[in-house]
């Protein structure tokens, strides 16, 4: 499955620091064997982004990613951003929309 997201370089992302996730978290648990598994980086503005090409077993209709999956990993990036970096703080959305 092909993506149309323009993403940062790969020698960008090495400048940026790892982003702390939940071990179990379906989108950013590394330690989930159901998850995606996204790993998420915060340069130094505090903006997180992530490299990440879906697998065919994510789509809804033929090379298409379920909106549900978008929603999910678009709920944990903008939760992530909200924190900017404070361990214990926590965020999330109250309304979250995808067409």
């Amino acid at each position: 499955m092909k993506s149309h997201l323009e993403f940062p370089e790969v020698d960008q992302l090495r400048e940026r620091s790892q982003v702390r996730s939940q071990p179990a978290c379906f989108v950013c648990g590394q330690d989930n064997p159901h998850g995606l598994r996204i790993r998420f980086q915060r340069n130094e503005q505090g903006e997180v982004s992530a490299l990440w090409s879906p697998a065919p077993v994510w789509e809804g209709f033929e090379g298409i990613v379920h909106g549900g999956v978008v929603s999910a990993v678009l709920d944990t990036e903008s939760s992530l951003t909200a924190r900017n970096g404070a361990e214990h703080a926590h965020a999330w959305a109250s309304f979250l929309s995808v067409r």
